[in-house]
Order: structure tokens, then C-alpha cells, then sequence
């Protein structure tokens, strides 16, 4: 991958305007070489990309370069950054290693971005992300008169219970983001990952890249092209999709059939488990993994719902704050007859009440 991150540093065109810069090579599965990547080796490949690929961005988080909580940028070291003057438009790409508080981080990102930067912000630790949405809040209030022109934000948030982590680690906070003006993507798959990041990344809107805290550097592993490619957002993705009515299995044409619908790597147990055991039994499953959950790709899911005539969705988001009750009401206003479920998570996930019925 080195040799071919020096083949991209070379292929670079800068303007003498320090305008923001892509430079886009044809990426072809056939032609591009390829590596067996986990997703967190995906989020990293993306991330080493972009600092190449552009020159005005800036990355900052805690303890980003030396690995971090999630070992974002291994083996970066801050001195190969040395220019730090973050508001001046800096000519190379900025790597900062401090360690900011999360709502400190939100805020420099915020200026970062007025002044015509890209930035990403590294928020580490779900239970402290609840600070952020203040300021991220109010800086979207002046969207609609452009007042701050907020644009080139990203924020990478890792969210979701993790091993080894304490209790106030396990927090669910992706509810919190249903704000105007920003887009939530949360990816199931490392070839999913590093295109939705680099999306996030050249969008025109602040975006919020959810990582999957537990399934990082563990779990999928898959192929990965070593080039750059954008996925789609705002993009469903059907992964396991129900021909016709007359498909082996299904027995009672539409009755048997059931659109299945979710997110991040849960989507994978849907596909994996569900819809294998349903075969079983004669029932057909359209599996949907929305990938961007703010705004949700509601054409491809009414579609699939009015194929198959019923729907699950799940999460493991607790049934009170979750996506599903927005996508429930919103196919349930398109057709009333259609019946729907949902599986979420326990109603509380705190570890110290186990611990307490246990004592």
C-alpha cells in the first residue's frame, strides 16, 4: 500500500491558490490492486488518501496519531506535520495530536472549516459526545442564510458497545444526531467504510461518520481497493433482494416474503442469520442496509415493502430513540395495511444495573 500512496503523491496537482484540490484516478476492480482489510484498516486507508489527495485538509483528535482509541493513524507522527497554523489555509496537509476536549474538538472544527479548510474531527468516546451538539447545533442554525458557510466538516464519532470498555463506553448515541443540515452514515462492511468516509469527506454538508466501535479492527474482513472511490449517500443498499413472486421457496407469493431492514454491522447478522433460518420455513427476506441513516433512502425501502408486503426493522438502538420508529411511521403513512415490526435493543444497556439485580 506504501508504494502506492507514493504513486498518488506524485500524480498531485496543486493550484497556486491553495483552492481545494482532488485529484480522482480511475478505480477499476480489475485494474486496481486490492488488500484484505478489516473495517478499521478501511477508516485508515481512507484517511491516508484524503491527507493526500488533499491539501487543505486537517485532521485533528486525541491521541490521533499515536494510534488513539482506535488506532485512526498508526505510526503517523505529528513532526511529519510540522505546519500547525490551522486558520491560515495551510499549504500541506495538518495532522494535530492534542489532547482537545470533545467540545473543543467541535469548535475548531467549526472555525476550521469558516476558514476554508476541510477538517475532520476525531470525537472520541460515545459517552462524552453529548457536549458536541451544542455548538454543532448552533452553527447549523445559519445554514439556511449561510451566514457561516459550514461545509467541509466531518466528524468521525465512534459509537456502540466496545470489550474491555467502561460502562459509560457502551452508549447509543446516534439519536442525537437527527439535526438539520447534517448527514449520519454508519457503515456495515469495510468497502462500505472507506467509500462512504471519503464521500463524507469531499461533501458540501457537515457530515457525521458513525464507526462501529466493536467491529473495527475484528469481525468482517474483506477485499478493498487501494485507490480512491466514493460510495453514495443518502443510498440504500439491497444486499439480499427477492427476485419475483415465484422464487424458490416461496410458497404463497407476497405472504411469504419480508423486507428486512437495518444498519452497520448488524445488518450482517440479518443477512447472515435471519435470513437463512427463514428459508427454512418458506419465507423469503429482502435484506436493506440503509447506510446513511440521516437523510435515510426512503424510495429504495417503500419499493421493497410494497414487493414483499411486510416488513421488520431492527437495531440495536433502544425501541424509545431509535430510527425505526421514523421509518415504522413513515411506510405506515404510505400504506396502512402494510404490517410492520421492530426488534430493537434492551430498554437500558447500563451494566451496573445487571451488577445491582445480581448482588
Amino acid at each position: 500500500m506504501s508504494k502506492f500512496m507514493r504513486i498518488l503523491q506524485n500524480g498531485l496537482f496543486l493550484n497556486k491558490n491553495l483552492q481545494t484540490t482532488w485529484v480522482v484516478h480511475k478505480c477499476m476492480t480489475s485494474t486496481v490492486p486490492t488488500s484484505r482489510m478489516s473495517l478499521g484498516w478501511a477508516i485508515k486507508d481512507a484517511l491516508y488518501i484524503a491527507l493526500t489527495m488533499n491539501r487543505k485538509l486537517v485532521l485533528f483528535g486525541e491521541g490521533i496519531t499515536c494510534s488513539g482509541c482506535v488506532e485512526l493513524l498508526e505510526n503517523k507522527e505529528e513532526k511529519d506535520r510540522k505546519n500547525l497554523h490551522m486558520f491560515a489555509a495551510p499549504e500541506t496537509p495538518v495532522v494535530i495530536n492534542k489532547q482537545f476536549s470533545e467540545h473543543g474538538i467541535v469548535n475548531i472544527g467549526i472555525g476550521t472549516d469558516i476558514n476554508g479548510s476541510t477538517a475532520i474531527a476525531d470525537v472520541q468516546y460515545s459517552d462524552r459526545q453529548g457536549c458536541i451538539f451544542q455548538p454543532l447545533n448552533e452553527s447549523l442554525r445559519c445554514l439556511p442564510e449561510n451566514i457561516l458557510k459550514l461545509k467541509n466538516l466531518t466528524m468521525i464519532a465512534p459509537i456502540e458497545p466496545v470489550r474491555r470498555g467502561a460502562m459509560n463506553h457502551t452508549d447509543r448515541n446516534k439519536p442525537l444526531y437527527k439535526m438539520d443540515g447534517i448527514k449520519v452514515v454508519m457503515p456495515r462492511r469495510p468497502e462500505d467504510a472507506k467509500g462512504l468516509l471519503l464521500s463524507c469527506i469531499k461533501h458540501d454538508t457537515p457530515c457525521v461518520f458513525i464507526e462501529p466501535n466493536d467491529d473495527l479492527n475484528k469481525s468482517v474482513h474483506e477485499m478493498v481497493r487501494l485507490c480512491h472511490y466514493t460510495t453514495p449517500l443518502g443510498k440504500a443498499e439491497i444486499i439480499l433482494e427477492v427476485k419475483d413472486e415465484h422464487d424458490e421457496g416461496n410458497i404463497e407469493g407476497k405472504r411469504t416474503c419480508v423486507t428486512l431492514i437495518g444498519y452497520g454491522p448488524h445488518v450482517n447478522v440479518l443477512k447472515d442469520e435471519v435470513a437463512k433460518d427463514a428459508k427454512k420455513f418458506g419465507i423469503l427476506c429482502e435484506v436493506i442496509d440503509l447506510r446513511t441513516l440521516l437523510p435515510w433512502d426512503q424510495k429504495t425501502v417503500k419499493e421493497s415493502v410494497k414487493k414483499t408486503g411486510r416488513c421488520i426493522i431492527s437495531e440495536e438502538v433502544q425501541i424509545i430513540k431509535g430510527l425505526t420508529n421514523e421509518i415504522e411511521y413513515t411506510l405506515q403513512n404510505e400504506n396502512k395495511n402494510t404490517p410492520i415490526q421492530k426488534v430493537c435493543g434492551f430498554t437500558t444497556d447500563r451494566l451496573v444495573d445487571l451488577v445491582r439485580k445480581i448482588v
